[in-house]
């Protein structure tokens, strides 16, 4: 009878641990599924605002692009272009999948800010491109 509670002890030990161990080893990621980043985006500066206007991704992951998102975030709050971590993004507006135009949202003429612009689909977001832009006035 201790031998076989014994075993019945182990393996309920023994089986979360390997769940666990198994669900965080997640090598096998699917990129297939991220859509590649958004084209020939233009910033283009007006005043009090930028207007941007982009194609769509070569790829859309292997599931079709369901909206488009773009936020924005002024220059300082960037700690290179390639790596925006801690940015304070000051908004993010989502778009249906036909939409491939920002109007944007009211800014400060002469202050510089970062937009992305990325695809999403069913499965997650996809790559990001980046751009910079300067409100100016006309």
């Amino acid at each position: 009878m201790k031998k076989i509670l014994k075993v019945v002890l182990l393996i309920a030990i023994l089986i979360p641990l390997t769940f666990v161990a198994t669900g965080c080893n997640n090598n096998e990621r699917d990129e297939t599924a991220v859509p590649s980043a958004p084209q020939d985006v233009i910033a283009t500066p007006e005043n009090c605002k930028v207007k941007l206007v982009w194609s769509a991704p070569e790829n859309d992951g292997g599931s079709p692009i369901t909206r488009y998102q773009v936020r924005f975030a002024p220059i300082y709050s960037f700690t290179s272009v390639a790596q925006p971590t801690n940015t304070l993004w000051l908004y993010e507006d989502s778009f249906a999948c036909t939409v491939t135009t920002y109007e944007g949202r009211p800014l400060i003429n002469g202050q510089e800010y970062f937009f992305e612009v990325f695809a999403v689909n069913s499965k997650r977001e996809g790559s990001v491109t980046t751009v910079m832009a300067i409100p100016q006035a006309e």
